[in-house]
Protein backbone atom coordinates (compact mmCIF):
# COMPACT_ATOMS: atom_id res chain seq x y z
CA UNK A 1 0.00 0.00 0.00
CA UNK A 2 1.00 3.61 -1.04
CA UNK A 3 1.93 5.61 2.06
CA UNK A 4 -0.01 8.93 0.18
CA UNK A 5 3.52 10.96 0.45
CA UNK A 6 5.98 11.97 -2.33
CA UNK A 7 9.82 10.68 -2.57
CA UNK A 8 12.00 13.87 -3.56
CA UNK A 9 14.97 11.39 -4.55
CA UNK A 10 18.04 13.34 -4.00
CA UNK A 11 21.68 11.87 -4.81
CA UNK A 12 24.09 14.33 -3.69
CA UNK A 13 28.09 13.37 -4.29
CA UNK A 14 31.08 16.45 -3.12
CA UNK A 15 28.77 19.28 -2.36
CA UNK A 16 26.55 19.43 1.27
CA UNK A 17 26.68 23.18 0.68
CA UNK A 18 24.30 22.66 -2.31
CA UNK A 19 22.35 20.28 -0.76
CA UNK A 20 22.57 22.27 2.49
CA UNK A 21 20.83 25.05 0.12
CA UNK A 22 18.29 22.74 -1.43
CA UNK A 23 17.22 21.39 1.85
CA UNK A 24 16.08 24.26 2.99
CA UNK A 25 14.03 25.54 0.46
CA UNK A 26 12.50 21.88 0.78
CA UNK A 27 11.56 22.90 4.34
CA UNK A 28 9.97 26.20 3.35
CA UNK A 29 8.28 25.25 0.81
CA UNK A 30 6.73 21.70 1.34
CA UNK A 31 3.22 21.09 2.46
CA UNK A 32 4.31 18.33 4.92
CA UNK A 33 3.74 15.57 2.48
CA UNK A 34 6.45 14.61 1.26
CA UNK A 35 10.17 13.13 2.19
CA UNK A 36 12.98 13.90 1.03
CA UNK A 37 15.52 10.37 0.03
CA UNK A 38 19.32 11.69 0.30
CA UNK A 39 21.75 9.27 -1.10
CA UNK A 40 25.12 9.80 -0.62
CA UNK A 41 28.25 7.22 -2.32
CA UNK A 42 30.51 5.20 -0.34
CA UNK A 43 33.65 6.40 -1.74
CA UNK A 44 32.55 10.45 -1.73
CA UNK A 45 35.53 11.95 0.59
CA UNK A 46 32.56 13.88 1.72
CA UNK A 47 29.87 11.59 2.82
CA UNK A 48 30.19 12.06 6.75
CA UNK A 49 29.97 15.79 6.13
CA UNK A 50 26.18 14.50 5.04
CA UNK A 51 25.14 13.28 8.44
CA UNK A 52 24.36 16.50 10.27
CA UNK A 53 21.12 16.45 8.08
CA UNK A 54 20.14 13.02 9.50
CA UNK A 55 18.15 14.78 11.88
CA UNK A 56 16.15 17.12 9.71
CA UNK A 57 12.47 16.09 9.80
CA UNK A 58 11.10 14.73 6.38
CA UNK A 59 14.80 13.43 5.77
CA UNK A 60 16.05 9.81 5.13
CA UNK A 61 19.89 9.36 4.51
CA UNK A 62 20.96 6.65 2.53
CA UNK A 63 24.93 5.80 2.14
CA UNK A 64 25.28 3.07 -0.73
CA UNK A 65 27.33 2.24 -3.85
CA UNK A 66 29.21 5.00 -6.10
CA UNK A 67 27.06 3.48 -9.06
CA UNK A 68 25.24 6.49 -10.72
CA UNK A 69 27.38 9.05 -9.37
CA UNK A 70 30.31 11.03 -11.20
CA UNK A 71 33.18 8.60 -12.64
CA UNK A 72 36.11 8.49 -15.41
CA UNK A 73 33.50 6.17 -16.79
CA UNK A 74 31.62 8.73 -18.12
CA UNK A 75 28.63 8.27 -16.01
CA UNK A 76 27.77 11.86 -15.30
CA UNK A 77 24.17 11.16 -14.17
CA UNK A 78 22.64 9.71 -10.88
CA UNK A 79 19.69 7.62 -12.59
CA UNK A 80 21.25 4.60 -10.95
CA UNK A 81 21.24 5.93 -7.83
CA UNK A 82 17.74 7.17 -7.83
CA UNK A 83 16.53 3.82 -9.14
CA UNK A 84 18.40 2.43 -5.64
CA UNK A 85 16.24 4.60 -3.46
CA UNK A 86 13.21 3.21 -5.51
CA UNK A 87 14.06 -0.11 -5.01
CA UNK A 88 14.97 0.31 -1.10
CA UNK A 89 11.59 2.93 -0.36
CA UNK A 90 9.37 1.50 -3.08
CA UNK A 91 5.59 1.99 -0.50
CA UNK A 92 5.64 6.08 -1.63
CA UNK A 93 2.81 7.15 -3.74
CA UNK A 94 5.00 9.05 -6.18
CA UNK A 95 8.75 10.40 -7.43
CA UNK A 96 10.28 13.41 -8.02
CA UNK A 97 13.81 13.35 -9.57
CA UNK A 98 16.10 16.48 -8.63
CA UNK A 99 19.18 17.29 -8.24
CA UNK A 100 21.05 19.37 -5.50
CA UNK A 101 22.10 22.22 -7.18
CA UNK A 102 18.44 23.30 -7.60
CA UNK A 103 15.74 25.58 -5.16
CA UNK A 104 12.44 24.98 -4.93
CA UNK A 105 10.18 27.90 -4.96
CA UNK A 106 6.70 27.09 -5.37
CA UNK A 107 4.68 26.42 -2.12
CA UNK A 108 2.60 23.43 -1.53
CA UNK A 109 4.62 22.14 -4.41
CA UNK A 110 4.36 18.45 -2.51
CA UNK A 111 0.55 18.42 -2.12
CA UNK A 112 0.09 19.96 -5.60
CA UNK A 113 2.00 17.39 -7.37
CA UNK A 114 0.15 14.35 -5.76
CA UNK A 115 -3.10 15.89 -6.68
CA UNK A 116 -2.30 16.30 -10.10
CA UNK A 117 -1.33 13.07 -10.52
CA UNK A 118 -4.80 11.40 -8.65
CA UNK A 119 -5.95 13.03 -11.80
CA UNK A 120 -4.64 10.82 -14.05
CA UNK A 121 -6.67 7.67 -15.57
CA UNK A 122 -5.62 4.58 -13.43
CA UNK A 123 -3.12 7.05 -11.15
CA UNK A 124 -0.95 6.10 -14.49
CA UNK A 125 1.14 10.05 -14.47
CA UNK A 126 4.18 11.40 -15.49
CA UNK A 127 4.64 15.27 -14.74
CA UNK A 128 7.42 17.34 -16.01
CA UNK A 129 8.69 20.28 -14.46
CA UNK A 130 10.71 23.26 -16.24
CA UNK A 131 13.57 25.21 -13.77
CA UNK A 132 12.67 29.42 -14.51
CA UNK A 133 15.29 29.75 -16.93
CA UNK A 134 12.89 26.87 -18.89
CA UNK A 135 16.49 25.17 -19.62
CA UNK A 136 16.20 21.48 -17.75
CA UNK A 137 13.41 19.31 -16.70
CA UNK A 138 13.00 17.27 -13.52
CA UNK A 139 10.28 14.43 -12.98
CA UNK A 140 7.83 13.80 -11.32
CA UNK A 141 5.83 10.14 -11.21
CA UNK A 142 3.60 8.33 -9.72
CA UNK A 143 3.91 4.81 -7.97
CA UNK A 144 1.42 3.31 -10.73
CA UNK A 145 4.00 4.29 -13.59
CA UNK A 146 6.88 3.12 -11.96
CA UNK A 147 4.62 -0.25 -11.23
CA UNK A 148 3.25 -0.01 -14.82
CA UNK A 149 7.26 0.09 -16.35
CA UNK A 150 8.74 -1.88 -12.99
CA UNK A 151 11.11 0.85 -12.50
CA UNK A 152 11.43 4.45 -11.78
CA UNK A 153 14.70 4.65 -13.56
CA UNK A 154 15.57 1.79 -16.03
CA UNK A 155 18.44 -0.08 -14.59
CA UNK A 156 18.97 -1.88 -18.08
CA UNK A 157 19.50 2.12 -19.62
CA UNK A 158 21.54 3.49 -16.70
CA UNK A 159 22.91 6.76 -17.00
CA UNK A 160 20.55 7.04 -20.33
CA UNK A 161 17.45 6.55 -17.98
CA UNK A 162 16.19 10.18 -17.82
CA UNK A 163 16.34 10.60 -21.10
CA UNK A 164 14.72 7.45 -21.50
CA UNK A 165 11.80 9.24 -19.06
CA UNK A 166 11.52 12.12 -20.77
CA UNK A 167 11.13 10.39 -24.20
CA UNK A 168 8.58 8.09 -22.99
CA UNK A 169 6.96 10.88 -21.34
CA UNK A 170 7.14 13.06 -24.73
CA UNK A 171 5.83 10.34 -26.39
CA UNK A 172 3.13 8.98 -24.32
CA UNK A 173 -1.15 10.22 -25.15
CA UNK A 174 -1.75 13.45 -23.63
CA UNK A 175 -3.91 11.27 -20.74
CA UNK A 176 -0.26 9.99 -19.24
CA UNK A 177 1.90 12.91 -19.14
CA UNK A 178 1.77 17.07 -18.62
CA UNK A 179 3.59 19.82 -17.56
CA UNK A 180 3.12 21.90 -14.40
CA UNK A 181 3.69 25.16 -13.12
CA UNK A 182 5.56 24.13 -9.99
CA UNK A 183 8.76 26.39 -9.81
CA UNK A 184 12.24 25.57 -9.26
CA UNK A 185 15.29 27.25 -10.29
CA UNK A 186 19.04 25.49 -11.23
CA UNK A 187 22.03 26.49 -10.00
CA UNK A 188 24.37 24.03 -12.13
CA UNK A 189 27.96 23.25 -11.53
CA UNK A 190 28.96 22.33 -15.41
CA UNK A 191 31.18 24.22 -17.22
CA UNK A 192 29.23 23.90 -20.08
CA UNK A 193 26.65 25.11 -17.91
CA UNK A 194 28.55 28.36 -16.65
CA UNK A 195 30.20 26.55 -14.05
CA UNK A 196 31.84 29.02 -11.62
CA UNK A 197 32.45 27.14 -8.60
CA UNK A 198 35.05 24.05 -7.43
CA UNK A 199 32.15 22.54 -4.98
CA UNK A 200 31.95 19.39 -6.94
CA UNK A 201 35.51 18.53 -8.70
CA UNK A 202 35.99 15.28 -10.22
CA UNK A 203 34.77 13.89 -13.52
CA UNK A 204 32.16 16.71 -14.61
CA UNK A 205 35.21 19.09 -14.49
CA UNK A 206 37.22 16.73 -17.02
CA UNK A 207 35.65 17.25 -20.76
CA UNK A 208 37.25 14.30 -21.96
CA UNK A 209 34.76 12.45 -19.80
CA UNK A 210 31.83 14.58 -20.50
CA UNK A 211 32.60 13.78 -23.96
CA UNK A 212 32.19 10.33 -23.81
CA UNK A 213 28.84 10.98 -21.85
CA UNK A 214 27.20 12.84 -24.46
CA UNK A 215 28.61 10.33 -27.08
CA UNK A 216 27.19 7.44 -25.19
CA UNK A 217 24.11 9.25 -24.90
CA UNK A 218 23.87 9.67 -28.87
CA UNK A 219 24.40 6.21 -29.70
CA UNK A 220 21.79 4.97 -27.45
CA UNK A 221 18.59 7.65 -28.69
CA UNK A 222 17.28 5.45 -31.18
CA UNK A 223 17.55 2.23 -29.29
CA UNK A 224 15.75 4.18 -26.40
CA UNK A 225 12.83 5.25 -29.13
CA UNK A 226 11.90 1.82 -29.58
CA UNK A 227 12.33 1.27 -26.50
CA UNK A 228 9.96 3.66 -25.41
CA UNK A 229 7.05 2.27 -27.69
CA UNK A 230 6.74 -0.60 -26.15
CA UNK A 231 6.68 0.93 -22.64
CA UNK A 232 3.96 3.25 -23.61
CA UNK A 233 1.83 -0.04 -24.19
CA UNK A 234 2.89 -0.89 -20.37
CA UNK A 235 1.02 2.22 -19.34
CA UNK A 236 -2.14 1.81 -21.29
CA UNK A 237 -2.58 -1.29 -20.37
CA UNK A 238 -2.31 -0.37 -16.15
CA UNK A 239 -4.53 2.80 -16.86
CA UNK A 240 -7.11 0.04 -18.48
CA UNK A 241 -7.23 2.22 -21.76
CA UNK A 242 -7.61 0.83 -25.17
Amino acid sequence: MNNGKLAICVPSRGRPLAFARFLDSFLETSDGAADVLLRNGEADPTKDEYAVFEDVPGLIRVVGTDEGFNSVSGNAGYNCAQQDLYERFPDYSAYLSIEDDCVLHTRGFDTQLLSMLDDFPGRVGCLHLYDRAQTIHVMCVSAEWCSALGWFFDPQVGEQGFNQMLNLAQRAPAQFAKAVSVQFTHFPHLRSYGYTGNERAGALEQPAVVRSFYDQEAMLNDWMHNRAHADKAKLVAKAGLS
